[in-house]
C-alpha cells in the first residue's frame, strides 16, 4: 500500500510538471508566430523598392513625373500595408486571445486537479498510516492483525439517522419525498484485536466497539 501510494504521488507530480511544459511550449510558440510575422513584414518593406529598380533600367522612356507619381503610391502602399500589419502584431485578434486564454485556463485546471488528488492520497495514506501505527517503534503501516479477533460484550442502543421517505400517488409514481431525522435501534459489540508489528515483532491488543458486528 505503501509503494501504490508513493507511485500515485510520482505519477501526479510528473502530469504537473507536464502541463507546465505545455504552458511554457504555447507561449513559446506564440512568442516565435509574433517574431516571424515581423520578420515578414520588415523584410518586404526592401522587396518593392528592388522592384522599382528594375522596372526602372527595363522601361528608360517613363518621364520623372510618373516615376515621381508611381513611387509615391508604392511607398504610400508600402506605409499603409505595414502600418496594418503592425497594428495586428501588436494587437492579435480577439479569436486569438480567447484560444490561448482557454488554453491556459484549461491547463491551470488540470494542475489544480492534480494537485488536488495528490493532497487527497497524500491525506489517506496518512490517516490510514496512524491506524495501523505500531505502539511500540512508532513506524505507520506496521500493524497487523494476527488472530481473529475475540466478541468481549454485545448490547443494543439507539442512534440517530435521517431517513428519506418518496411520496407516492395513487398510480406508484413518485410525486416527492420527505426527510426526516429518527432514532433507530443499533447492536454494538466490543471486540478485542490483536496486533503485531511487522518490523519490530510487537505484540499488543486493543479493544475497540463496533457497530453491527457480525
Amino acid at each position: 500500500m505503501k509503494h501504490l501510494v508513493l507511485c500515485v504521488i510520482f505519477v501526479v507530480f510528473i502530469g504537473i510538471l507536464n502541463s507546465e511544459e505545455v504552458i511554457q511550449s504555447m507561449d513559446t510558440q506564440y512568442d516565435q508566430m509574433t517574431s516571424d510575422s515581423l520578420d515578414t513584414v520588415y523584410g518586404s518593406e526592401i522587396e518593392p523598392a528592388s522592384s522599382l529598380e528594375n522596372d526602372v533600367q527595363i522601361n528608360n522612356t517613363i518621364t520623372d513625373e510618373e516615376q515621381e507619381i508611381i513611387t509615391s503610391k508604392q511607398t504610400s502602399n508600402e506605409a499603409v500595408a505595414l502600418h496594418d500589419d503592425s497594428d495586428r502584431i501588436e494587437n492579435p485578434t480577439t479569436e486569438e486571445k480567447s484560444h490561448v486564454e482557454s488554453k491556459n485556463k484549461e491547463n491551470q485546471s488540470i494542475v489544480i486537479m492534480l494537485i488536488i488528488l495528490a493532497a487527497a492520497v497524500l491525506l489517506f495514506y496518512i490517516i490510514g498510516g496512524i491506524k495501523r501505527k505500531c505502539r511500540k517503534c512508532g513506524r505507520m503501516w506496521a500493524a497487523k492483525e494476527i488472530s481473529t479477533p475475540q466478541v468481549l460484550e454485545r448490547w443494543m442502543g439507539t442512534k440517530e439517522k435521517r431517513i428519506t421517505e418518496e411520496i407516492l400517488d395513487n398510480s406508484g409514481q413518485k410525486r416527492g419525498s420527505i426527510v426526516r431525522d429518527d432514532t433507530v435501534p443499533v447492536s454494538y459489540a466490543k471486540v478485542l484485536h490483536t496486533y503485531r508489528c511487522k518490523y519490530c515483532k510487537a505484540v499488543w491488543r486493543a479493544q475497540k466497539n463496533h457497530e453491527n458486528w457480525k
